[in-house]
């Protein structure tokens, strides 16, 4: 096993001073935000990043996400679902050229939502979630229920799975955060243990799968002792 510590978008040279002094193996890092605007990402980049962070002799252990964009066209569907599908096998196979083991994602187009934030320990600030505030318009024009997600999330282990199993790459599917019922319209189909059965039985035994075990999400999930 080995201690890997998240960093912020941005990347800091003083977040891998940080790391490194704290003694961690390595890093994980979201999207990072010098990369915003792109429709998929490419090895050239990630491999520099990738040498910026063992120059602070830390690995990059995994990239915990890609933008919403790269594949909400195919998480919901949409005209535009195979072309986000063809980018995000680019995508894929640029993370395993460059030597990165993990890929994070998630079937959730609606993403981490919060109703808003509150006063915590020491006069801090803290996200929250109340579900008497959660009721919120359709945030896709239309309802997506839950058989249409698990559609695509069916295609999707079906294509994408064996491109990153011959890249060399593990994608590690995130829980719903928070879990539990629709927002916006659309249902949240990694709610439950359940739900990572059935994901997992699409996998079909493929190396490629596999989950990121998100502490708080799980516990808010429940029942998996």
């Amino acid at each position: 096993m080995r201690v890997a510590v998240g960093t912020s978008r941005d990347i800091t040279d003083r977040e891998l001073r940080l790391a490194s002094q704290m003694g961690c193996s390595g890093v994980v890092v979201p999207t990072p935000a010098a990369w915003s605007g792109r429709d998929r990402w490419d090895a050239d980049d990630i491999a520099r990043l990738r040498d910026r962070i063992e120059g602070f002799g830390l690995r990059l252990e995994a990239l915990q996400n890609t933008p919403p964009a790269f594949l909400d066209p195919f998480r919901l569907g949409t005209a535009d679902a195979d072309r986000a599908l063809e980018a995000y096998r680019h995508t894929v196979r640029a993370v395993g050229k460059a030597g990165v083991p993990i890929l994070g994602y998630n079937w959730r187009p609606n993403q981490v939502y919060r109703t808003g934030h509150v006063a915590g320990r020491g006069g801090a600030t803290f996200t929250a979630f109340d579900v008497a505030d959660s009721t919120r318009p359709l945030s896709h024009e239309r309802e997506y229920p839950a058989d249409e997600l698990w559609a695509t999330f069916d295609r999707f282990a079906r294509e994408i799975l064996p491109v990153a199993s011959d890249a060399g790459v593990r994608l590690a599917l995130h829980p719903d955060d928070p879990p539990g019922f629709p927002i916006g319209g659309v249902a949240r189909i990694m709610s439950s243990l359940e739900g990572y059965e059935r994901a997992r039985g699409l996998a079909q035994g493929s190396p490629a799968w596999s989950l990121l075990f998100c502490l708080g999400c799980w516990s808010e999930i429940g029942g998996n002792d």
